[in-house]
C-alpha cells in the first residue's frame, strides 16, 4: 500500500483560504479479486474461472509486469461457503462465477462486503439454481441481483445469439473502452448458443447495457430483443 497526497491550488483572490485543498490518498499496488468456482472439472478450461482469470492476469505463475495489478485468487463452492476460507475482507471484488446457489449466510457475508466499498460480479451458467437467486439475491427487488431471472433461452440448432448495443450505450461505461470499431465488431461477433432470459423491475437504479439478438434475425432495424443480457446496478452498497 502506497500513500499520496494530491494538492490542488486556484489563483490567489481575497479569500485565501479556500484557494487550495489537498487530500491524502491511499493507492494499492495490487487489486486482490476472488473468484468463485462453481464448475468443477479436470481441465481447467472447463471451469468457470479460468479463463476469467487468464483474462484478469495472463501472467500468473511468471513475472507480472507492473502494469498488471489484478490479483486474482480462484476458491472453491466449499470454500467460499467457510467464513473463514472464502473471507472477502482481502478482496476488493467478487466473482461468482456459475455458483449453483448461495445459503443466506453467503448473502449476509456479500451484503457486508458490500457495505464495505467491495464490488461484486454476478456470472450465470448452466449450474444456477434460478429459484434459488431470485429468493435470495434478487429479493423482489430488493436484493443484491438487479434483475429477475426468467429463465434459459436456448438457439436453434443451426443458429446462435449475437450480443447487441446501441452507440449511445457504447459512449458510457462499462462500454467505453470499446469506442474503436475493430474492439467493437470482436465483441459483438462472439456467438452464444444459449442464455439466462431477465427482466428488470419497474422501478430501481438498474440499466440494460447489452441485448441479445436471434441470428436468424440480423437486421438492426428492427428492434432489438428485449431480453437483457447484462445490467448494472449503482446504490450506497456498491456495485453488483
Amino acid at each position: 500500500v502506497l500513500f499520496r497526497s494530491v494538492q490542488v491550488r486556484l489563483d490567489g483572490d481575497n479569500l485565501t483560504i479556500d484557494d487550495s485543498r489537498a487530500i491524502r490518498l491511499t493507492v494499492k499496488e495490487n487489486i486482490p479479486v476472488m473468484l468463485v468456482n462453481g464448475k468443477p472439472a479436470n481441465d481447467p478450461y472447463e471451469r468457470a474461472t479460468e479463463w476469467l482469470s487468464d483474462a484478469l492476469n495472463p501472467f500468473q505463475g511468471t513475472s507480472i509486469p507492473g502494469f498488471v495489478s489484478v490479483r486474482p485468487k480462484v476458491i472453491s463452492e466449499s470454500q467460499f461457503a467457510d467464513a473463514s476460507l472464502g473471507d472477502m475482507g482481502l478482496y476488493d471484488c467478487v466473482f461468482l462465477c456459475d455458483l449453483p446457489r448461495l445459503g443466506v449466510a453467503e448473502v449476509r457475508r456479500l451484503e457486508a462486503h458490500l457495505r464495505r466499498g467491495g464490488g461484486l460480479v454476478i456470472s450465470l451458467g448452466d449450474k444456477v439454481d434460478i429459484e434459488a437467486y431470485n429468493r435470495l439475491l434478487y429479493n423482489n427487488g430488493e436484493g443484491l441481483m438487479p434483475g429477475r431471472l426468467l429463465g434459459k433461452q436456448a438457439a436453434p440448432a443451426d443458429r446462435a445469439f449475437t450480443m447487441f448495443a446501441d452507440d449511445q450505450t457504447f459512449r458510457q461505461e462499462p462500454l467505453l473502452a470499446f469506442g474503436d470499431e475493430r474492439d467493437r465488431t470482436s465483441l459483438l461477433g462472439v456467438r452464444f448458443k444459449q442464455y439466462i432470459r431477465t427482466s428488470l423491475p419497474p422501478r430501481g437504479g438498474a440499466r440494460k447495457v447489452f441485448s441479445f439478438l436471434n441470428e436468424s434475425k440480423p437486421s438492426l432495424t428492427k428492434s432489438p430483443s428485449p431480453d437483457l443480457a447484462n445490467k448494472s446496478k449503482t446504490n450506497n452498497q456498491g456495485k453488483a
